[in-house]
């Protein structure tokens, strides 16, 4: 008992050591750059389902009123045919998700972070359902949006930790 305690003191010191930064910390020690960020609309159904997770993970009390950054974000959808059985009929299906996002500052519109994710997920497809073949596309399509909000606050919480560092540690003169 007395060495899992030891053990596991051991491993907080060692990250306080390491400048660790909790992530999903709403106080001044976690990531505030996030609650600046004004989420562009997507377009159609998909892009409105990311676009209210993605304002839901960076600003969860709110759109900012005095924003610094503004993120665009476009969506591409591929499905493909992974299996086929004898009778040339698809049994499971894929669907590849390229997401393209940008942040942009506000005050000056320059694009001062961009990059790109390829998210998959694969569904099975029976012969004798269709409503089930269609839940499980919804499914893996909710999955995948779930995915690359996730992805792009990991992304940009990264991004704007590097940026807070460097700033804190070159301060500017004005």
């Amino acid at each position: 008992m007395l060495y899992r305690f030891v053990l596991i003191f051991i491993s907080f010191l060692g990250l306080a050591a390491c400048n660790f930064k909790p992530l999903y910390q709403s106080n001044s020690g976690g990531v505030n750059g996030l609650k600046d960020i004004k989420v562009r609309i997507i377009a159609d159904r998909e892009g409105q389902i990311l676009s209210n997770k993605l304002r839901h993970a960076l600003t969860p009390y709110g759109q900012p009123r005095h924003p610094k950054y503004e993120l665009a974000v476009h969506l591409s959808y591929a499905d493909r045919d992974l299996g086929i059985s004898k009778d040339a009929t698809t049994t499971r299906s894929q669907i590849v998700l390229d997401t393209s996002y940008s942040l942009k500052d506000f005050r000056t519109g320059k694009i001062v972070y961009k990059d790109r994710l390829k998210s998959i997920a694969d569904y099975n497809i029976l012969k004798s359902s269709y409503y089930s073949n269609v839940v499980s596309e919804k499914s893996a399509r909710k999955d995948l949006l779930n995915e690359v909000a996730e992805s792009i606050k990991v992304s940009l919480a990264s991004y704007l930790d590097y940026e807070m560092t460097l700033n804190e540690n070159n301060p500017r003169t004005v």
